[in-house]
């Protein structure tokens, strides 16, 4: 029974029993982990706030052969991101980059490079005012995207690969774009895609987080980019249903 120790994110739990939780953690070393934090539940339990999905920490766990769930020995927190938490508009924002992240992994694969990528999303989170939030979601999104290996083809079209074209339209399906002349043979079912929309998702491509900081989009603008984008993840990823957690932002949002 080897002992572990890493980084972790808990993304969600359920209470199991009388006193205990069961988490299920995306770890730096070790992948997406459920485990069994025995006695979470209690009034002075270990553990303290440690558990709490988005918070980053340090772990230890036992590893057991032939099972897919291990008892959890020691969580110490490293971030909190009080500034998402405290913040209900963010707070949703944060929870749909968590529940598609933690739909899109595989059990115990690890990969480092999107470990990395979440933490620098909730930090970046962490100091953002709500608007910045929903634009650093996008940005979350098209990485996450092209870390599992289909971000969508946004530089030229499918069919033909020309870069210019009087229109352009998405398509979920393909996973990109196309220009007018190909729509008709290659997917009647993409969607009109405007030229600012276009710019800003190639923008959002290439940008590091502290320029998406410094950006703002009008409204309209950024509907397009939520549709556009959450057709081809829930696509691509074998998302049939919406999220849980996108019904609760759209709902948060409709109260701001």
């Amino acid at each position: 029974m080897p002992i572990v120790k890493s980084e972790a994110i808990f993304l969600k739990g359920t209470n199991w029993r009388e006193s205990s939780r069961i988490l299920t953690a995306f770890s730096r070393d070790y992948g997406k982990v459920k485990l069994v934090a025995k006695g979470a539940r209690r009034p002075k339990s270990k553990y303290g706030a440690a558990l709490e999905p988005l918070t980053h920490a340090h772990v230890i766990f036992y590893m057991r052969e032939n099972r897919d769930l291990y008892t959890l020995s020691e969580a110490g927190v490293l971030d909190t991101f009080e500034g998402v938490k405290g913040d209900l508009e963010k707070f949703s924002q944060a929870a749909v980059a968590s529940e598609m992240l933690e739909r899109s992994l595989a059990p115990e694969e690890a990969n480092p490079g999107l470990f990395h990528l979440f933490i620098k999303f909730l930090q970046a989170m962490d100091e953002a005012n709500p608007a910045a939030g929903r634009i650093f979601l996008l940005a979350f999104q098209l990485n996450l995207s092209a870390k599992l290996g289909f971000e969508p083809q946004i530089e030229h079209c499918l069919g033909c690969r020309r870069k210019e074209s009087p229109a352009f339209f998405f398509s979920t399906q393909m996973g990109g774009i196309l220009c007018e002349r190909c729509l008709r043979y290659k997917d009647l079912t993409a969607k009109a895609i405007s030229k600012e929309a276009l710019a800003a998702l190639r923008h959002l491509q290439v940008a590091d987080w502290e320029e998406i900081s410094g950006l703002t989009l009008p409204e309209v603008l950024r509907k397009e980019l939520d549709l556009s984008l959450a057709g081809f993840l829930e696509y691509h990823e074998e998302h049939r249903s919406v999220l849980k957690s996108t019904r609760f932002m759209r709902a948060v949002t409709s109260l701001s």
